[in-house]
């Protein structure tokens, strides 16, 4: 009995600390702080909260990341650490001259109840020309979809604007609230389907502009992303498309607030979906005629999906991924005959996880099923997931956050028609490559 708990023991001890799919929503939120110009995550935390946050993001973006913090340090916490942090957030103010800084409160201030009210009055006194947003995220409250998805709702309540410009709408401007899981390639691809329809677009939060190679030299913070002007003129636009179900309620607080038309979507990934999307951009532009660019990518996934069926239909993928990317991965499969038995995801609601047979779990809970018998084709997950992957011999789709061991991911593409187009070639060559693999194993064995 006792061999028996500690085994168990051991077992828990390794599904949380070698496969990991939970990340903590202070990463996201950081991560989503990198997609605004001229700002700062500025963790009030302990050192190695905002240390490791700052090294899973540069890895991921394989770029310098805009990071700062007051590393709080044990004397500081018993005596209270209130004047350390106003002074550290002061010094980094003085110096690098922000537009934005977002506050983010880890789980050591949360529990102790940090007064932040003093120090925000103290701070938007002392520096009139900056915005500061206070960002709670703790690591007991969600997950990185949830810290990423709070950012952006907490700096459009507090930045965007629309008073006395009811009337004054800017027409062909809208606004686009990409989901956590979307990447530099995604957010390109996505305006350059607007501007095919005349469409300007405020995207929020901008990582396509941001961390993505294209900076000269090294900066404290952000130097481009979402424009302090373009948050305000954000409330002024005559629509905002959201994707994914954690960013549901930024595009619902500017349609409430600000009388911004909203539409959600669960997943723009797929044909069905990307269908969806077109109809929705020809509403707001008026047209009657869908571009050239999106017929031909249109007609070329229909011929992919017809060419591929025999190599995707019935296998089995499982996931480990975000909810929200989770269900736009699904959107997919489904129309490709693909089915996903085992889905986890670090943080699930009651409703995407019924509709959606997800559940709580860890790259851990596949490894069981696998052996338990269960048959995997493939595993969409990020890097954490290749050793999981190389031990059953599974082909890894690498998706989602992070990834640290590929070159390039971040410029990958996986919504609408040209995205839907990539994720099933790549999937579809990772099975045919297995196939032929296990073909010729089988051979040599037989000779």
């Amino acid at each position: 009995m006792k061999d028996l708990c500690h085994n168990i023991e051991n077992d828990r001890v390794r599904a949380v600390s070698v496969n990991p799919v939970k990340l903590a929503p202070g990463l996201g939120a950081g991560y989503a702080a990198q997609g605004f110009r001229k700002a700062v995550p500025f963790y009030h935390s302990a050192p190695g909260c905002s240390f490791l946050s700052k090294v899973l993001l540069t890895q991921h973006f394989m770029e310098p990341v805009a990071s700062a913090g007051s590393d709080i340090k044990e004397t500081a916490l018993i005596f209270g650490e209130t004047l350390e942090l106003q002074n550290s957030i002061q010094k980094f103010c003085e110096k690098s001259k922000p537009e934005i800084v977002f506050i983010l409160s880890s789980s050591i201030p949360e529990i102790k109840g940090e007064e932040y009210t003093t120090i925000l009055n103290y701070l938007k006194t002392k520096f009139s020309d900056i915005k500061f947003i206070l960002v709670p995220a703790p690591d007991f409250q969600g997950g990185f979809s949830e810290g990423f998805a709070d950012l952006v709702y907490r700096a459009i309540v507090e930045l965007a604007e629309s008073d006395g410009f009811s009337d004054k709408k800017i027409n062909g401007q809208i606004n686009f609230l990409p989901a956590p899981y979307m990447t530099v390639g995604d957010i390109d691809e996505f305006v350059e389907i607007a501007e095919s329809f005349d469409l300007k677009t405020i995207v929020i939060p901008d990582l396509s502009s941001g961390p993505d190679g294209s900076r000269e030299k090294y900066s404290g913070m952000s130097v481009q992303g979402t424009s302090l002007e373009h948050l305000i003129l954000s409330g002024r636009s005559i629509a905002t498309i959201s994707a994914g179900e954690s960013m549901k309620s930024a595009g619902e607080f500017l349609e409430k607030r600000h009388g911004v038309r909203h539409v959600h979507f669960n997943s723009i990934t797929g044909l069905s979906a990307s269908d969806d999307l077109i109809r929705q951009f020809m509403i707001l532009s008026s047209r009657t005629e869908v571009p050239r660019r999106v017929k031909k990518y249109r007609a070329r996934l229909k011929d992919l999906m017809v060419d591929t069926h025999l190599v995707l239909s019935n296998k089995n993928i499982a996931m480990a991924l975000e909810a929200d990317h989770v269900i736009a991965m699904k959107s997919i499969l489904n129309e490709i005959g693909v089915f996903s038995e085992i889905s986890v995801a670090p943080v699930v609601n009651a409703k995407n996880g019924n509709s959606e047979n997800m559940i709580v779990g860890t790259l851990y809970d596949i490894e069981q099923k696998i052996e338990s018998g269960s048959p995997v084709d493939a595993l969409f997950a990020g890097t954490h997931g290749q050793e999981l992957a190389k031990k059953y011999n599974v082909p890894l789709v690498r998706s989602g956050f992070p990834l640290t061991d590929r070159y390039g991911m971040n410029y990958n593409i996986s919504i609408g028609y040209k995205g839907s187009i990539y994720l099933i070639r790549e999937l579809a060559n990772i099975l045919v490559d297995k196939e032929k693999s296990c073909a010729w194993h089988l051979q040599q064995k037989m000779e």
